[in-house]
C-alpha cells in the first residue's frame, strides 16, 4: 500500500487557511477515526501552528486533500492551491 504525506504550512499557505484547516486537540482523534474510516487505512494527522499534514496509506492521494477539505467545511478548490504531496520514500524523508 503506497504512503503519502499530504499537508500545508506557512511557506505554502497563508495564515487564513491554515487556521481553517488546523485540528484542534479536542478535534484531533475524531478527525483521526474519520479519516481512517473513509480513505486511508492507517493515517496519522499533524498539526500545529504552522503546519498541518496528513500522513497515510491509501491508493489514492485525491481521495485525503477531498477529505480534509470537506472536514474543515472547505471547498477543494479552497486549499488546493496550497497542498503538497509527497509519496512514499518522499513522505517518510518530509516527516
Amino acid at each position: 500500500m503506497p504512503l503519502f504525506a499530504l499537508g500545508l504550512n506557512h511557506h505554502t499557505a497563508p495564515l487564513a487557511i491554515r487556521e481553517r484547516v488546523a485540528f484542534g486537540p479536542e478535534r484531533l482523534l475524531q478527525a483521526l477515526r474519520d479519516l481512517t474510516g473513509r480513505c486511508a487505512s492507517e493515517a496519522a494527522i499533524l498539526s500545529t501552528c504552522n503546519r498541518t499534514e496528513v500522513y497515510f496509506a491509501n491508493q489514492a492521494p485525491e481521495a485525503a486533500a477531498d477529505w480534509l477539505a470537506s472536514y474543515h467545511s472547505l471547498s477543494l478548490s479552497d486549499v488546493s492551491p496550497y497542498l503538497y504531496t509527497y509519496p512514499d520514500r518522499d513522505a517518510v524523508r518530509h516527516v
